[in-house]
C-alpha cells in the first residue's frame, strides 16, 4: 500500500522513494540537451554553407576569395576571375600572395559586392556583360535603321573604283587615295564628303581613318563621271598599305551637297558601323552559348 507523506513524496514498498520534482528536473534536463543538439546541426550547417565575400578589410577580403575559390570547381574557378576581372578589373585583383596597394580604393571596388557567393559573383557579371553588349547592339541597329533612306541616295552615287598607294614626293613617299565615281542621282553634285578606313579584320575600330571633303569645280551633272586623286593628311597611311595586306582598304560617300550649301543626303553609317555591329552580335552570340564573357572581343 502507498503512504502519501509530506513534501509531495510517493513512497512505494520495496523501492526508492522518487520525487516529482526530481522527475521535472530530469524532463527539462533531457530537453535542454535536445536544444542544444538542435543548434549544435544547425551551426554545423551554416558553416558548412557557401563562403560569401566580405569587404570589411583587405585581409578579410584575401581570405574569404581564396575560400571562394577552394569551395568550387577548377572551371568554375575560371569563370570566377573573368567575373571579377570584369567587375574590379585587373589591378584590383588581389590574393593573399602578393601584398595589396591603395587598399582602401580596393575595398570600393569590391564594395557592391559584398555577401555575394562564387556564383552569385559570376551570375552578377554575366549580367552586366550581356547588358552592356545588348546596348551596344541595339544602338548600332537604330542608327542603321534610321540611315537606310539617305543610304539609298548615297549609293547611286556609285564609286567605280577606289584605292590608296604610294607616290614619290621629292625623297618622300606620300600615299594618295584614288576614287572614280559617276553621279547616277538626279541633282548636280557640288561637294562630296567621304571617309577612308584601312579595317582590320576581328576589331570593331578601324587601324586608320580619315575623313575628306572634295570640291567639285562647275558640279557633276547626272550621268556624268569623273576621277579624283587626294593626298590624305595622316603620313601614316604610307607606313600601312603595303606591310599589312590583310587590312581592307574602303572608301565610302558620306554625304553629297548640292549648290549653296544644300544637303542631298547624309548618314553617319558605313562599312566601320556594318562590321562593328556584325562583330558585337557575334559576341552577344557567344556570351549566351557559353559560360564565358567574352572580354577579349568587342565591344569592351
Amino acid at each position: 500500500m502507498a503512504v502519501r507523506p509530506r513534501g509531495g513524496l510517493v513512497q512505494l514498498k520495496g523501492r526508492k522513494l522518487v520525487g516529482v520534482r526530481a522527475m521535472k528536473s530530469v524532463l527539462a534536463t533531457k530537453n535542454a540537451y535536445r536544444s542544444v543538439a538542435i543548434i549544435g546541426v544547425v551551426l554545423l550547417l551554416m558553416g558548412c554553407g557557401p563562403s560569401t565575400l566580405e569587404t570589411s578589410s583587405v585581409e578579410k577580403l584575401e581570405r574569404s576569395l581564396t575560400a571562394l575559390r577552394e569551395q568550387i570547381e577548377l572551371e568554375q574557378r575560371d569563370q570566377l576571375d573573368e567575373a571579377l576581372k570584369y567587375l574590379v578589373g585587373d589591378s584590383a585583383i588581389v590574393s593573399e600572395e602578393t601584398e595589396t596597394p591603395h587598399p582602401e580604393l580596393v575595398l570600393a571596388l569590391y564594395e557592391p559586392l559584398k555577401g555575394m557567393t562564387a556564383e552569385g559573383i559570376v551570375a552578377e557579371a554575366r549580367r552586366r556583360r550581356l547588358e552592356e553588349v545588348q546596348t551596344a547592339v541595339t544602338e548600332l541597329e537604330e542608327k542603321r535603321e534610321g540611315s537606310d533612306e539617305a543610304r539609298v541616295v548615297l549609293d547611286r552615287f556609285n564609286l567605280e573604283k577606289s584605292r590608296v598607294y604610294k607616290r614619290n614626293r621629292g625623297f618622300l613617299e606620300w600615299p594618295v587615295i584614288e576614287f572614280k565615281a559617276e553621279n547616277n542621282t538626279d541633282q548636280v553634285i557640288w561637294l562630296i564628303h567621304f571617309r577612308g578606313a584601312l579595317l582590320r579584320p576581328g576589331y570593331d575600330e578601324p587601324w586608320l581613318v580619315e575623313e575628306f571633303d572634295q570640291l567639285v569645280l562647275n558640279g557633276l551633272s547626272p550621268g556624268e563621271r569623273d576621277l579624283w586623286r587626294i593626298e590624305p593628311e595622316q603620313q601614316e597611311w604610307v607606313s600601312l598599305i603595303d606591310p599589312h595586306p590583310d587590312f581592307r582598304f574602303t572608301l565610302e560617300i558620306m554625304s553629297l551637297e548640292g549648290l549653296g550649301d544644300t544637303v542631298i543626303a547624309a548618314t553617319d553609317w558605313g562599312d566601320i558601323e556594318e562590321v562593328r555591329l556584325a562583330l558585337y552580335n557575334k559576341t552577344l552570340e557567344k556570351i549566351r552559348s557559353s559560360g564565358s564573357l567574352a572580354l577579349g572581343i568587342p565591344p569592351r
